[in-house]
């Protein structure tokens, strides 16, 4: 297991779809507690805080998941480009667990 130290936090980095649940939650509480949220939900003008929203979803992900994050721009855009992958990767999956059920 990968663990991300985020300030007194310690949480498994995200791998993909096998734990994004549970990353997302701890990340979730992370950025609330330390009163970043906001700048995953929607785009703000306030480049340091913001900023430190997204240093630490980044700090928080193996490096197999950085390419997905890596051109954001944002918290909001990282955020949204993980949460866009592990569905596209879901989707991927059950296509897939369809065909062999449906071929075997």
């Amino acid at each position: 297991m990968t663990t991300s130290s985020n300030g007194p936090y310690t949480m498994e980095k995200l791998k993909g779809t096998e734990n994004y649940s549970t990353w997302k939650f701890s990340m979730k509480m992370v950025l609330i507690h330390e009163e970043l949220w906001e700048y995953v939900e929607q785009e703000t003008s306030d480049d340091k805080k913001g900023n430190k929203a997204l240093a630490r979803i980044a700090l928080s992900v193996q490096p197999s998941v950085i390419p997905y994050i890596r051109t954001a721009k944002s918290a909001y855009e990282a955020w949204n480009n993980l949460k866009k992958d592990v569905r596209r990767q879901r989707s991927m999956q059950k296509t897939r667990l369809t065909q062999e059920f449906v071929w075997n």
